[in-house]
């Protein structure tokens, strides 16, 4: 049986259809299997003589490895996770997968073309015999692998992957220490075994590492337990860096959120005092608004040396040292007014109440002002408007009655 009878064999009466489909100038019209078999062989027995996959003088050619690669390449598009680095692991994945022999066939070439050949006679004596055509293949000469060896091969080769992957950050992380000082010849495992016993903790590691690098030792499926504790070892350790990193950010966030907290009850301080401020403000307002009503167009005459109420009221400011000097008849100018004194501008008892006594004399009203906030003033003024107005009101009930 020849390469192209084997593959064949293998074929369904729709996946000889299908075949006929990836041959160039296959005639489409044809659809009786008898018929699409004998051509499909046809077609690939002209390609062993041409080695070629051309159509020329109406002759159907098509290699058949050619033909191996497009199936190949096609099936693993859609499965990019069935390929295996290594012919054995591959073999293996094969052997149980659920996938049609045709595909096993064009993935062993596709990826392993050297081995498919060496190994293609054996595969043809499997099917000729009613065998397993992959039965055997990738084991020595008359092997046999039982399902936990099975398992530890395909594990063996996980593993490697996994190694390889982290290999670069092996090289620069741990093995450095060899800069400083010689790596040690380590040919086999007795040699191993006796530098790794009597080095200091540091360069266990190292060691172990310089040993599977070392030939690309860790690819041998002998030395997965020695994979399997260099892994393992990275993984506590990684673990560990893991932790530090989640503890230091556990801090951080910590923090953040007490600093959120902290804003929060900022931000509510200053809502509070926003509030509070557009309050005053309103309330100042509306006294300011009644305090104009009540003056009814009265003037504020000020005595101070540092207080100024808003400009909003017709006021004129002075010191005590003016009216000091002021004439008899010039008060006469001044009894429509209203005067605002406070009696800190004053330097003596004496002198505050001169002043007050002048201004009763000359019948002009005044009112005191205590403590030292604008809308506290204001609200001073407005009370003795009041009073003023209800004892006004008083008097003219009294003349009427």
């Amino acid at each position: 049986m020849n390469e192209v009878d084997w593959f064949v064999s293998q074929l369904t009466p729709n996946e000889m259809i299908l075949m006929g489909k990836l041959i160039p100038g296959f005639p489409s019209d044809t659809r009786v299997p008898a018929l699409v078999k004998e051509k499909v062989i046809e077609a690939l027995n002209n390609g062993y003589k041409k080695g070629s996959g051309k159509r020329y003088n109406k002759t159907l050619v098509m290699n058949i490895r050619d033909l191996y690669e497009k199936i190949g390449n096609d099936y693993i598009k859609k499965h990019p996770t069935a390929v295996e680095r290594e012919f054995e692991h591959m073999v293996l994945k094969l052997s149980d997968a659920r996938i049609r022999p045709y595909n096993k066939i064009a993935v062993l070439f596709t990826f392993f073309p050297t081995e498919f050949s060496s190994n293609l006679p054996k595969m043809i004596d499997n099917t000729v015999n009613k065998r397993n055509f992959l039965e055997g293949i990738g084991l020595p000469e008359g092997g046999e692998m039982s399902i936990p060896h099975k398992i530890n091969r395909l594990l063996h080769g996980n593993q490697v992957e996994v190694f390889r992957t982290k290999l670069e950050n092996l090289e620069a992380n741990y093995m450095q220490v060899f800069v400083s000082q010689e790596k040690p010849e380590l040919a086999n495992e007795d040699d191993l075994w006796s530098t790794f016993k009597e080095a200091s903790q540091h360069l266990k590691l190292p060691i172990l590492l310089h040993y599977l690098i070392s030939n690309k030792r860790y690819e041998l499926p002998e030395n997965l337990e020695l994979v399997n504790t260099v892994l393992h070892w990275l993984s506590k350790y990684e673990r560990s860096e893991m932790e530090q990193q989640i503890r230091k950010y556990e801090g951080v966030l910590r923090q953040l959120n007490n600093d959120l907290a902290l804003q929060k009850d900022m931000n509510h301080l200053l809502r509070e005092e926003q509030d509070k401020t557009r309050r005053s403000t309103t309330l100042f307002n509306e006294i300011q608004t009644l305090c104009l009503e009540l003056l009814q167009g009265r003037k504020l005459v000020i005595i101070t040396d540092r207080y100024v109420l808003p400009t909003l009221f017709d006021q004129s400011t002075f010191t005590q040292s003016y009216f000091l000097e002021l004439g008899v008849d010039q008060w006469k100018d001044y009894k429509d007014c209203l005067f605002v004194i406070t009696r800190n501008d004053f330097e003596t008892s004496k002198q505050w109440i001169s002043f007050t006594a002048t201004l009763t004399q000359n019948h002009i009203a005044y009112v005191e002002l205590t403590g030292y906030e604008e809308l506290g003033h204001l609200a001073q003024i407005v009370n003795y408007l009041l009073t003023e107005e209800w004892s006004n009101d008083s008097r003219a009930a009294v003349t009427v009655g």
